[in-house]
This record gives structure tokens, sequence and C-alpha cells, in this order.
């Protein structure tokens, strides 16, 4: 019985408390959701990749047009790598200041 009433108790109190379970719920912090994308669209970039080599295997392309898309796909990997540095370089340069005004 006792056990029952504890449990009851606590269940109301998480209702009631304003820090109930919603409120306990931690967000995601914007360098978290940054890198979250980022995953995301380095994962975009792997899959298309593949889905272009895939496709040359299939077909009777010249030796220069494969070393042409080779080049292209790698220039694309490098762009993209070079533009999530950015973003996550940004994205602490913002904070910076923020926390120096504490």
């Amino acid at each position: 019985m006792r056990r029952v009433l504890l449990t009851l108790g606590l269940g109301w109190a998480l209702l009631v408390c304003p820090m109930g379970l919603g409120a306990r719920q931690i967000q995601l912090s914007q360098m978290q959701q940054l890198k979250t994308r980022q995953k995301a669209d380095w994962r975009a970039l792997k899959f298309s990749q593949a889905a272009q080599k895939a496709s040359m295997r299939r077909t009777n392309i010249p030796r220069a047009q494969r070393v042409a898309i080779k080049h292209q796909m790698a220039r694309a990997r490098r762009e993209l790598r070079e533009k999530q540095r950015d973003e996550r370089q940004q994205m602490k340069d913002q904070a910076r200041p923020m926390r120096a005004g504490r």
C-alpha cells in the first residue's frame, strides 16, 4: 500500500510541478543541430556519389570522362568539408561574444 501511495504521490508531483517531464526535456543546442544537419548533408553527398559510381560501372564511358567525373566528385567532397568547417567556426565565433559578456 505504501508503494502505491508513494508512486501516486510522485506521479502527481510530476504532473503538478512546473518542472515536470515536459520541462525537463533538453533541447538540442545550436551546435548539435548544426552537426546533425551536416551529417545528413554528408550522407546525402555520399549516397549521390555512390549512385553516380554505380551508374558509371554500368555504362561504357571513356576514361577521360571517368577521370573528370572522379575529380568533380572529389571537388564536391572538399567543398562540402570546407563549407561545414566554416559554418562550425562561424557558430563558435558567434558564441564567443556571448560568453565574454557573462
